[in-house]
């Protein structure tokens, strides 16, 4: 008995080990990431935190020039998330390249932008002024990602509070029934 419930943690510590090592390879690194982002409310928070981080970097060194395919790169190796470095690097950089596609549309053929961002993208290259349109993406992500960790954190904290309530409130009504009981007297 004892040993078999050892041999369930060994196991467990085992494919723990395993899939944090897979995590450290490049294809392991890109498909947590791609994963990461669709777990319920805290997966959108980091896509948003991701995509801030690289309109961050690339309005800090994006230079206004017409060749600007180092800066999309660095932006993308700066953005901590393998999935969306990887598809930058391998759709939007090639389709811009070799396709001669323009920024936007190149962006959008990456699939990992939300439509907000996209969509000042394209009025910023429309009206020459894409630095500001990244930085204002940017402060736009870190607002709302400053308020919806702050909302999550709440509501992780009502949850918590109901739970200890409820405990409370048990251990109470089983104290008050232990009171209640009294030994037979002879």
């Amino acid at each position: 008995m004892v040993f078999s419930a050892w041999r369930q943690r060994i196991r467990l510590l085992g494919i723990v080990l395993i899939l944090w090592r897979w995590w450290s390879t490049p294809k392991g690194r890109i498909w947590r990431d791609r994963n990461i982002v669709k777990i319920p409310v805290v997966g959108p928070l980091i896509h948003k935190m991701s995509i801030e981080i690289y309109f961050r970097v690339f309005g800090t060194i994006y230079s206004g020039a017409g060749d600007n395919i180092e800066t999309i790169r660095v932006a993308a190796e700066a953005c901590r998330n393998g999935w969306m470095e990887d598809r930058i690097k391998r759709i939007t950089i090639p389709l811009m390249l070799r396709e001669g596609e323009t920024f936007v549309p190149a962006m959008e053929a990456a699939g990992v932008f939300t439509r907000t961002s996209l969509t000042r993208l394209k009025t910023g290259q429309e009206t020459g002024n894409l630095l500001s349109a990244s930085q204002q993406i940017a402060n736009f992500y870190e607002a709302e990602t400053n308020y919806r960790m702050a909302n999550t954190i709440e509501m992780i904290q009502t949850v918590v509070w109901l739970f200890v309530a409820a405990a409370i409130t048990f251990l109470t009504l089983v104290s008050a029934e232990v009171a209640n009981i009294s030994p037979p007297t002879y």
